[in-house]
């Protein structure tokens, strides 16, 4: 009987734990909701549309709001930010040549010969020409690491405008990619991923915390009369 018992225990729990588990994993429906999100994300554009049904899925996750404002714009893709890199190189050559003519003659003879130079500046990956920074962004690039890429063009100053788009764009792209991956692990841990604070109401201003009743402690003596050294 002891043993029997034992059995009926042991399967008690195992029960117990599988439904747990069953409670914790995500409904499919939010799951293929996010998939549907991730696979938009992973589009140029705004991705709205998916956003609000995984919104509405999962209600008041934090994970869930940091997307907003990317739903609402989008980000250039990897892919569309490397084409997007081969007008860097032109740009900042061109900028160049401008700086050298507003110096006056000298400096306008010195732009008109500034392409005989080009393919030393382009050639040294070591190097801290502005060309040698793009052409260590080119490489990282290429191995699929955008973040070290973008440390490279960060590099360049003063940068034309064109640069500094690439790097809003690179920058938004690399954001979004992270705040994918909170979404995905919050849904891989059943959708128990942080909290959207409510705004604070009228009869809690900002910055102040309530404080709560005293825990009842015994006491000597009579009891306080009504309206004294009580809470209303």
């Amino acid at each position: 009987i002891a043993g029997l018992q034992s059995d009926i225990a042991s399967l008690k729990a195992l029960v117990q734990g599988l439904q747990s588990q069953a409670a914790q994993a995500p409904a499919p429906g939010v799951t293929f909701a996010v998939i549907n999100l991730v696979e938009a994300a992973s589009r140029p554009g705004p991705f709205w549309p998916e956003f609000e049904t995984v919104r509405a899925a999962m209600p008041g996750t934090a994970e869930v709001a940091a997307l907003e404002e990317f739903a609402r714009k989008g980000v250039p893709t990897r892919v569309l930010l490397q084409e997007r890199f081969a007008a860097l190189g032109p740009a900042i050559e061109a900028a160049d040549r401008e700086a050298l003519k507003q110096s006056g003659f000298w400096g306008w003879l010195k732009s008109f010969f500034s392409g005989l130079d080009r393919v030393e500046q382009v050639a040294s990956v070591t190097g801290t020409s502005p060309q040698s920074s793009l052409l260590r962004a080119k490489l990282k690039l290429d191995q699929g690491d955008l973040s070290a890429a973008i440390e490279e063009v960060k590099a360049i100053s003063p940068a034309p405008a064109v640069v500094s788009d690439w790097l809003v764009g690179a920058q938004g792209r690399l954001e979004l990619e992270a705040r994918l991956a909170a979404l995905r692990g919050a849904v891989e841990r059943g959708g128990r991923g942080g909290t959207v604070s409510p705004a604070p109401t009228s009869s809690s201003p900002v910055g102040i915390i309530t404080a709560s009743p005293p825990a009842n402690r015994a006491t000597t003596g009579t009891a306080p009369q009504s309206g004294q050294g009580t809470l209303p």
